[in-house]
């Protein structure tokens, strides 16, 4: 942003009126896009020029006291014109739109440790299309925050922090069948922390509730309750933690959680220490409801300095709609980690022994609202197996909104196993802009299949060794050995009752050797998997190269092979350069920077290339900025799974070119 002041520095009007002058700033945008795809045996190209001009003029200044009452003020004009030939839509395409934008901050006492501030701000949006009905868009918020630092609630004193804030919207399509839309948000936060010697404590409540409505009808309201409480608090010998946490959607569909933890540690000497942890899940969706109970306690001792031991009791209960499951655990562990010369070694040894009894109403059970960190590198790994794919529903939690199975997200299954991955690009994807802010965390809801109820036993043994050197070579191998002891299979009346080959002994062995040298990693990698319903054997490597020299040139490359069996792999390569060029002397400026990134993906089911290059351009002297971008974007799938099976063949070519001056007065 680039500003200039019109009026003199300041104007007083009696001493009780200061205004700090007026500001303003023009900018005048030119940006092409050209799109060229082919796909099979069709065609299509289409180049849209949008045409963007902005002023704005503001101002600040206080009122009888710079310590009583401040202001900050805005006023913005924003016409816009889209040109657009294309293949679909035919040539001489035009769209118009006006944007006004205003905007007011108040504060007051904002010397003091208790301010308030005051804001207002209006939003319209006119749009005009020959193609599409017209739209115009009223936007209005305005809330207050206000701080008190030291409030005191009973014999604490304490900084709180309240927000509320009001959302006003009107849509007015002019359409005979839609008509005026009305959306009003009202939103409220609290926000208390209390830090003093040996306690930290937080509280967050949040309160939405959203009414709109059409000339036709009118949508139920939503409200959303949020709580979030943590303390952390020191005790006699130890620390202790709580946590709870509330959510509360209410709308077209209802959705509530409910967890509390509560995690003590105690030491009771130089070598002796324990943990008590309780966790309770409570999650009610659309009628159903699932309840969790788990806890979990151990007790560390340190023998020497190389050897520490730990038993751990744990047992978990969950109670849902369709059946109970109670699982018990102790576990021993032993672990030996000793310096040598450049490094250390590490070993371990862990016998574990569980219980598990399950007793299902019917063949089918439930999991709501599972989390799941949004990652594209990582997929989705679901806990249950034998997953029903109809049954999957994934669901932003903050929003509550739904992606599309096969068009967000992929389902695979192997071996029993589901994993959802992410397709690049659409909504679920980090760095997609079509969702703003695009989601971190996802719910994941599916029913699965629990096949006859039944109770076994389990024992397994693992075992490892761990080695480091010289900060650059690291190897670890780990072997698994369970052994399952099946108590009793039980079925339900008129259910044909069938073997599970899950309840069976297996093994697992894993290796891993990573190297690093300066800018440079591999990684090497082995599975052995002897089990019953999926034996298999795997291997693969990884290498990422990341060079940057003295004169600003960055080169990066990453290849990864990982092989399963004949047909399923997965190879990736991934290639990228990028350049950087100095600036002249002022009032002259020129900076350019250019990038090419290559990406290949072999997969059992998709073949995927990727080209893409980006140049940029900026010139400056004087008051007149020119700014030059180009990207260019080849992709080439071939088999990408789709719903109903089949395969298919995409090529997409698109290059976005965009030219921009700005000059300030």
């Amino acid at each position: 942003m680039v500003s200039v002041i019109l009026l003199p520095q300041s104007v007083e009007a009696e001493g009780m009126l200061h205004l700090d002058g007026l500001r303003g700033r023009v900018r005048l945008e030119s940006t092409t896009y050209y799109d060229e795809r082919e796909r099979s045996s069709s065609k299509t190209s289409s180049t849209e020029t949008i045409l963007r001009e902005e002023l704005t003029l503001g101002t600040s200044g206080w009122v009888y006291d710079p310590g009583l009452l401040q202001f900050d003020g805005s006023l913005s004009v924003i016409p816009e014109q889209n040109f657009i030939d294309s293949d679909q839509l035919g040539k001489g395409n035009e769209t118009g739109s006006w944007n006004f934008l205003s905007d007011i901050f108040l504060s007051l006492l904002p010397k003091k440790s208790y301010p308030m501030t005051f804001y207002m701000a209006q939003n319209i949006i006119d749009i005009q299309a020959p193609f599409a009905p017209s739209r115009k868009t009223e936007t209005s918020q305005y809330g207050t925050t206000l701080s008190l630092p030291k409030a005191a609630i009973g014999e604490f004193r304490i900084p709180i922090r309240l927000l509320f804030q009001r959302d006003e919207m009107d849509i007015d399509t002019n359409t005979k069948n839609s008509g005026l839309e009305s959306r009003y948000t009202d939103r409220f936060e609290l926000n208390m922390d209390n830090a003093t010697l040996g306690t930290g404590s937080h509280l967050k409540y949040e309160f939405e509730t959203i009414d709109s409505e059409t000339r036709k009808r009118k949508t139920p309201t939503q409200d959303r309750h949020k709580i979030d409480f943590q303390q952390d608090q020191r005790i006699p010998n130890g620390t202790s933690r709580s946590r709870l946490y509330f959510f509360d959607y209410s709308g077209s569909t209802d959705l509530q959680t409910l967890n509390f933890l509560q995690d003590v540690t105690l030491r009771h000497g130089q070598w002796l220490s324990s943990n008590y942890r309780y966790t309770f899940d409570r999650r009610e969706y659309e009628g159903r409801e699932q309840l969790r109970h788990q806890a979990r306690t151990y007790l560390r001792h340190q023998w020497y300095d190389s050897l520490t031991s730990q038993l751990t009791l744990e047992g978990s209960y969950l109670d849902s709609d369709t059946g109970e499951l109670t699982i018990a655990a102790t576990e021993l562990s032993l672990y030996y980690r000793k310096i040598i010369p450049g490094g250390n070694l590490g070993l371990h040894f862990i016998p574990r022994y569980s219980y598990h009894d399950e007793e299902f109403e019917m063949d089918v059970g439930t999991v709501i609202a599972e989390s799941h960190p949004v990652d594209i590198a990582q997929p989705m790994r679901l806990e249950q197996s034998n997953v029903l794919e109809d049954s999957i529903r994934v669901i932003d939690p903050n929003t509550l909104y739904e992606y599309a199975k096969y068009v967000d997200y992929l389902v695979i299954v192997s071996g029993g196993r589901t994993v959802l991955e992410i397709v690049p690009g659409r909504e679920l994807d980090p760095g997609s802009t079509t969702v703003d802010p695009p989601a971190t965390v996802v719910n994941v809801s599916y029913d699965f299949e629990t096949g006859p109820s039944s109770t076994y036993y389990n024992f397994d043994t693992s075992s490892g060794l761990s080695l480091e050197l010289w900060d650059r070579l690291r190897f670890d191998i780990t072997y698994l050995d369970t052994n399952v002891y099946v108590r009793e299979e039980r079925t339900l009346p008129g259910v044909v009752g069938r073997e599970n080959p899950a309840l069976t002994d297996y093994s697992r062995l894993t290796a891993n050797l990573e190297y690093k040298f300066r800018e440079q990693r591999m990684r090497f990698e082995y599975r052995d998997y002897d089990e019953l319903i999926n034996p298999r054997k795997s291997y693969g490597v990884l290498h990422h190269l990341n060079y940057r020299s003295s004169t600003n040139f960055d080169f990066g490359s990453s290849l990864s092979y990982h092989r399963v069996d004949e047909e399923t792999f997965n190879r990736t390569l991934d290639v990228y350069a990028l350049g950087l060029t100095g600036s002249g002397p002022l009032p002259l400026r020129i900076r350019s920077q250019f990038g090419l990134n290559y990406r290949r993906l072999e997969r059992w089911d998709q073949e995927w290339d990727q080209v893409s290059g980006t140049i940029n351009f900026s010139y400056r002297m004087g008051l007149i900025l020119l700014e030059l971008e180009d990207r260019t974007l080849w992709e080439r799938t071939k088999n990408i799974r789709r719903t109903g099976g089949g395969s298919g063949k995409t090529e997409d070519l698109s290059t976005t070119v965009m030219f921009r001056i700005t000059r300030p007065f």
